[in-house]
């Protein structure tokens, strides 16, 4: 699956435009490697995502096989690490 569409539909950001916006700016990387929208994610991929107001490290633990409740987009993932950044 790609990135772009597994960040989207696990909910990591809002919307898809600004899955496309992080990823084309470096905010994101996949198994410690700046990542492309087209990279391909599986299970056990590390995605770590450093956007200006917090940074989100997490493991793939299943591929979505169609459209989920927010609710059940966490089953996605195992969050690793998450912190708030403060603006300066």
């Amino acid at each position: 699956m790609r990135l772009d569409v597994f960040l989207a539909k696990a909910r990591i950001l809002k919307t898809r435009s600004l899955v496309k916006i992080a990823v084309d700016e470096g905010m994101v990387f996949l198994n410690g490697h700046k990542a492309k929208p087209a990279s391909k994610v599986e299970v056990g991929h590390i995605i770590e995502v450093d956007i200006p107001r917090s940074y989100t490290k997490l493991r793939v633990i299943s591929l979505p096989v169609r459209n989920l409740k927010k609710s059940e987009a966490g089953s996605l993932y195992e969050t690793l690490e998450f912190r708030r950044k403060e603006l300066i």
